[in-house]
């Protein structure tokens, strides 16, 4: 019998929910610190991402394979490996895999729109390079979700697995030129990005992938006062512009440090 806790992540044993659960601490602990820098949708969709992007590992293949490193339960998922032996690449990367289980209409009554999903998936299907280097083609793809995958699926507690997301609404699909408009490109980066961010962070067994800085504003100030000082009018200037890109010029001994430090507020260093 395979329980949830049978599919893995990682070699050391931590199961894909495990690991799933460390990336939603560490976006949660992101959020502590710069939660308001992204809005609500934005914030879900990359809870989303989080949740479906390491589903695809559950399939047999990588099930066995993961397994077999350390000799324990492979025979559970031996049985599968017949439905890969045709493809031609040394399996179908488990990021195109996880999106045949995002659920268009799941996420739709989520309250977001088919480009929120399509940003979803895409997101899923291309967090590693490797996804657009798959030589399978469609026909492969789909019969491996419809065979080995739901079967996985219905082992692991999944009631929605379907080929039409990876085939249908990948951004990319093969593609490494990404022609559309701004806004949904800047989307979709920041929903990948921060995927990536909190994977890899989560692999490394790290417990935030963000340290919060000094208040570097509020600090100069009160450095500043204790010396009697007033600001100088670049170091005014850059207060007064605090959410703008500046480059300034300014000769020695015109403050230019304390106006950087002023400028940087809380956000801006690292």
């Amino acid at each position: 019998m395979i329980t949830r806790e049978d599919f893995w992540a990682k070699s050391n044993g931590q199961s894909v929910e495990q690991h799933t659960k460390e990336l939603l601490n560490l976006f949660d602990d992101f959020c502590n610190k710069y939660g308001d820098k992204f809005d609500d949708k934005t914030k879900l969709l990359i809870i989303l991402a989080s949740k479906y992007h390491d589903l695809g590992k559950i399939n047999s293949s990588f099930q066995y394979y993961i397994h077999k490193q350390i000799n324990v339960n492979v025979d559970k998922f031996k049985k599968g490996l017949c439905h890969y032996s045709n493809i031609k690449s040394k399996d179908i990367p488990h990021g195109i895999l996880s999106g045949a289980f995002i659920s268009k209409k799941k996420l739709l009554a989520q309250g977001l729109d088919l480009e929120d999903y399509k940003v979803v998936v895409s997101s899923v299907i291309n967090q590693h390079i490797r996804s657009l280097k798959n030589e399978d083609g469609d026909d492969t793809i789909i019969e491996i979700v419809n065979t080995d995958l739901a079967l996985m699926a219905e082992k692991y507690g999944l009631n929605y697995c379907n080929a039409i997301p990876i085939i249908k609404h990948n951004f990319f699909k093969r593609q490494t030129e990404f022609n559309f408009e701004e806004q949904l490109w800047l989307k979709y980066a920041t929903v990948k990005g921060m995927l990536n961010k909190l994977d890899y962070a989560a692999s490394a067994g790290e417990q935030q992938i963000e340290i919060s800085p000094e208040n570097a504003y509020a600090l100069s100030k009160q450095a500043m006062l204790n010396k009697g000082f007033s600001l100088r009018p670049c170091q005014q200037y850059m207060e007064d512009k605090g959410e703008k890109n500046i480059i300034m010029t300014a000769s020695t001994g015109m403050g230019k440090t304390e106006a950087a430090m002023i400028w940087a507020r809380t956000d801006k260093t690292f």
